[in-house]
């Protein structure tokens, strides 16, 4: 209400309009129109509700998120959030950042609002974090002061607001690539929460790493790196760290440009100020000002400034490059290559006169020399160091030297050299060029071979600065040492029981020569062998004895002294004498051990045996020709009619048998066939193969149509040491030309055999008579039962054929079925088209 001032004249208001004007209101916190408004004069009065009366209050729009970088797992990451303003001003205030909801986006311990529109001015309170996953990740921070933020006049939506500018940092980006999603931003009161365009979130990999030196790749330029490699996705510009490989130096280097490719001459601005790029080690990193949005494809980072190594042009070795947080390459590339290097290679020992074990020998080191060629260079190659492998057990001794040195061009320093078990070490004085792509090779003399094989080892070869380090490629075994291998046994006689057995040893010498010592023989010890006290060898060659043999156990010299049989061995049985002579160099060996007593009634397998000479020792080996013969029938026994299948009365089959015999001790076989074969109907009948025997004065008889001997067998048993076969009691022998019979039933083959001789018994009275016994061993002949070599199509039908025209009683036909013959005058109706059917077999 406003009062005329006391003796003030009121002016009289003319017909017309009007307006009064009302300072330092105070409007209300909503926004909305303020409804009635009641203006008085004295007694008149004018109410009504004003059409422009509405409070207006900020109004954001929409807002936009641009991220520093948008790759995936990178920490702090900056965000500038653009707002369109409508409405009102914003005036300084509370401001609040929702992150779009997931669990892996987060704020840094120390986020913070870096600006705000320019120049509020934050409150004394820190920022308050919360980073709860799945409820709510938010930054909030007040300002006190500051400019207000004006809106644009322009009616929303028609026209876009005031555009500013919030900047946060502190951000974690999640490592996951997608579109992030709604963001919340509250200013005040003033509140939205939008979903913007562009806060994509990349995922990028960095592979394909390729090291490229230039201008210069020879050992100890001072050059750059040209580090190349693809990147999958979109990369913002972040900060860069190279690792480079030990051998390089960087003390000077630095990191001169970083993503100059693609057209942009310019590339990454790189920040060069100390705190920002340095070189520490093998470490150079750099900070990025600015740049763009690099996309997939091939990018380069250069490397200004480092040292290659001198002397090493071997594998330089990893290297790794980082962009930012997340994206980190560790490869080592094929492409680092240092030249004009002098490489050594294919490193290979010998011996002279041979490696033999124990010996005082020369050792011969050769290898290649490539991409440059070996130079005598006062400080770089003017020692030649030698550090053998300990574990190859090759030593040095102190009459080691140096001799013809790269074929006698290297002299070296007047005076000793350096000498360790397992070092050799000596300064040259002059030497000649050895040309890459070369061989070449030096000598160190009486070097001390170890007194068994050891593994080669790694030797570290070094002529001055260039290096070799490797085993060599010809030997797995420095020392050679003799092996005994393949050894066999056979007994004579092998009839259990016998108790006067002499053993043939049959074993082989490898590698190297077998000097004489101490020679142990191990039977196995579960055969139940009995080495009698006067058991002795024989046989080996120029090798004298020395002292007497030790025999273990102390067994006594009759039989009649075992108990129950035997001498109740614990663990050992064997026979042991030293031996001076001759060397053995390798190859095949036999020797003849008598004087033992094989078990009773071991028809099994004896066991495992071992020869051992001196510190040499074969393996403990089950020999396939120490088996006793045992008694047994002809077992087992397999026959095959060839080919199979075939019809009855066939005339020209091929039959193959199969079996193993209990003894060798025959000179004679006997194969019977089944009643009604017939061997030689149509041709005679042949031993086409034969295994197992020998037949050379063979005599094949046939004493009954279906039985077949072979007489005078020159030799059984053919599976010897020279000869191996799985089973040398096994023999094979394939017969043609046999007639089948009418049987097609199961018939019965069997095997057997004897030995025979002629003698004479009427002193030239009469002629010499045959005379056969069976082997001891020899139960008896084997039988087997078969179908699968008998014919086939057997039936009474055609089991005749037309013999002749009797003048009495007409057509008369011989027949057989099933191994009975008979004849018939009349075939059955029945029969006759059957019988006709089939004349080729009649």
């Amino acid at each position: 209400t406003v009062v005329s001032p006391s003796g003030g004249t009121p002016g009289r208001i003319p017909q017309g309009r009007m307006s009064i004007q009302m300072q330092n209101l105070v409007l209300p916190d909503d926004c909305s129109n303020i409804g009635n408004i009641t203006l008085g004069f004295g007694p008149w009065t004018v109410k009504g509700d004003p059409m422009l009366d509405t409070i207006r209050c900020p109004l954001i729009a929409k807002i936009d998120v641009d991220l520093a970088t948008h790759v995936w797992g990178e920490k702090n990451v900056e965000a500038t959030i653009t707002i369109e303003l409508f409405d009102a001003p914003l005036n300084p205030s509370e401001i609040k950042v929702l992150l779009p909801p997931g669990d892996d986006i987060e704020w840094a311990s120390d986020a913070a609002i870096a600006n705000a529109f320019a120049d509020w001015v934050p409150s004394a309170s820190l920022p308050t974090i919360l980073n709860y996953a799945d409820i709510e990740r938010s930054l909030t921070q007040g300002f006190a002061s500051g400019t207000p933020v004006m809106p644009n006049a322009s009616a929303y939506p028609f026209h876009s607001g005031n555009k500013t500018q919030i900047v946060v940092r502190g951000i974690n980006n999640p490592i996951h690539c997608t579109q992030l999603g709604n963001w919340t931003l509250k200013v005040g009161n003033a509140r939205i929460d939008y979903d913007p365009m562009n806060d994509m979130i990349f995922c990028p990999n960095i592979t394909a790493l390729d090291v490229q030196f230039t201008p210069s790749a020879n050992q100890s330029a001072l050059t750059d790196a040209l580090i190349s490699f693809n990147v999958s996705d979109w990369v913002d510009p972040r900060w860069i760290m190279v690792y480079v490989p030990q051998p390089i130096d960087t003390t000077r280097a630095y990191i001169g440009s970083a993503m100059v490719d693609n057209g942009d001459a310019v590339g990454w601005e790189l920040n060069y100020d100390h705190q920002n790029s340095y070189a520490s080690g093998q470490l150079i990193r750099v900070e990025v000002t600015s740049g763009r949005r690099i996309a997939a494809g091939r990018h380069y980072i250069e490397l200004k400034n480092i040292t290659l190594p001198r002397g090493n042009c071997s594998d330089l070795g990893e290297w790794t490059i980082q962009i930012g947080d997340s994206l980190r390459l560790h490869e080592n590339p094929p492409s680092d290559v240092v030249e004009n290097c002098v490489i050594l290679e294919e490193l290979e020992i010998n011996f002279t006169p041979d490696g033999e074990q124990g010996q005082i020998v020369d050792m011969v080191i050769s290898y290649n020399v490539e991409e440059a060629s070996l130079r005598y260079v006062p400080g770089d190659s003017d020692y030649i160091t030698v550090r053998a492998a300990p574990e190859s057990g090759v030593q040095f001794t102190s009459d080691s030297r140096f001799s013809s040195v790269m074929g006698g061009s290297w002299i070296t320093e007047v005076g000793n050299p350096q000498i360790g078990a397992y070092f050799f070490s000596q300064k040259f004085t002059t030497g000649g060029m050895v040309p890459f792509h070369s061989r070449t090779e030096f000598t160190i003399t009486n070097v001390q071979m170890p007194t068994t094989c050891y593994a080669t080892g790694a030797w570290d070869i070094n002529i001055g600065i260039w290096r070799l380090v490797s085993t060599p490629a010809n030997k797995t075994s420095l020392a050679e040492c003799p092996k005994i291998t393949n050894l066999e046994v056979i007994h004579r006689p092998n009839v259990p029981g016998t108790e006067l057995v002499e053993a043939e040893v049959l074993f082989h010498v490898e590698d190297m020569r077998l000097r004489p010592g101490a020679l142990k023989f191990d039977f196995p010890a579960e055969s139940d062998i009995t080495l009698w006290t006067f058991a002795y060898v024989h046989g080996l060659w120029d090798w004298q004895p020395v002292g007497t043999p030790a025999i273990v156990p102390e067994t006594p010299l009759h039989h009649h002294d075992l108990v129950d049989g035997h001498s109740h061995p614990d663990d050992e049985i064997s026979w042991t004498q030293t031996f001076t002579g001759t060397p053995l160099e390798p190859g095949n060996y036999s020797f003849f051990l008598k004087g033992f007593a094989l078990p009773h009634n071991n028809c099994t397998d004896l066991g495992h045996y071992k020869l051992a000479v001196g510190k040499w020792s074969s393996l403990w080996t089950n020999p396939t020709y120490d088996t006793l013969m045992c008694k047994g029938l002809i077992s087992p026994i397999n026959v095959t009619m060839v080919p199979r299948n075939l019809p009855r009365n066939y005339d020209n089959a091929s039959f193959v048998f199969d079996f193993v015999v209990p003894s060798c001790e025959f000179n004679e076989l006997e194969i019977v066939f089944p009643e009604g074969f017939t061997l030689g109907r149509l041709y005679p009948t042949e031993v086409v193969r034969v295994s197992g025997m020998d037949i050379t004065t063979t005599e094949v008889v046939m004493p009954a149509a279906n039985i077949l001997q072979l007489r005078n067998i020159s030799h059984t048993c053919f599976g010897t040491p020279d000869h191996p076969s799985d089973d040398w009691r096994s023999h094979s022998i394939e017969l043609s030309n046999v007639g089948l019979g009418n049987n097609c039933d199961e018939g019965t083959f069997s095997v057997n055999t004897r030995t025979c001789a002629m003698m004479d018994r009427s002193f030239g009275l009469s002629a010499p008579v045959r005379i056969c016994t069976k082997s001891e061993m020899n139960d008896g002949a084997g039988y087997v039962k078969s179908t699968e070599a008998m014919p086939k199509y057997c039936d009474l039908c055609n089991s005749c054929r037309w013999e002749m025209n009797h003048p009495t009683l007409g057509p008369v036909y011989e027949c057989e079925y099933n191994g009975l013959k008979f004849q018939k005058t009349r075939m059955d109706e029945t029969c006759s088209e059957t019988q006709a059917a089939s004349p080729m077999l009649w």
